[in-house]
């Protein structure tokens, strides 16, 4: 059987815009996000209405939509406390300003305040496994040993009295390297 001979395909050239169907403007094809089958490899509504599209969706549909966020955040944990460190990081003074606030309106209400302690208290329970929640635990302590040194002391001096015992059998473990 003869081979066939090669024809060259013809080169469509790509135009510089591309008119939206939702809108009906002339854009350019920057301004449509990337879709391989459209046409030109471009989507047929502009980012802009695609973005009120969503913003429509998620206005109207506001449990789904919280719904499918925390079906994300249980699936990836990590990866969405690695995204909310981040952000802290960038807004420091956006985040402290918002607990300042938030904590200012707790100490008010002795009610909440005693709520949110309980939560406090729960979480501590919950986390206190993770390394990052020591590490955090650790640098607490470390700043408050640092601020109150004389405290610090007399606390663990009282504390060393009423655990004497405690304290004896754990430094005959470490002479013997039973600990």
């Amino acid at each position: 059987m003869p081979k066939r001979a090669k024809v060259p395909r013809k080169v469509l050239s790509v135009p510089k815009t591309k008119v939206c169907t939702k809108c009906g403007k002339r854009k350019k094809l920057e301004e449509y996000h990337a879709l391989r089958r459209g046409k030109y490899g471009k989507a047929t509504w502009c980012k802009a209405c695609d973005a009120l599209k969503g913003r429509r969706y998620r206005a109207a549909n506001p449990e789904k939509v919280r719904l499918a966020q925390a079906r994300c955040r249980a699936a990836k944990p990590a990866y969405y406390r690695e995204l909310t460190r981040r952000w802290q990081a960038r807004n420091a003074d956006r985040v402290r300003a918002v607990r300042r606030r938030w904590h200012a309106r707790c100490m008010q209400d002795p009610e909440r305040r005693r709520r949110e302690r309980a939560r406090m208290e729960e979480y501590r329970q919950t986390h206190k496994h993770l390394p990052e929640f020591k590490a955090v635990q650790r640098r607490g302590s470390a700043k408050y040993y640092a601020a109150n040194k004389e405290k610090a002391a007399a606390a663990s001096a009282a504390w060393a009295a009423r655990n004497r015992e405690w304290r004896n059998v754990q430094q005959q473990l470490r002479r013997i390297g039973g600990f």
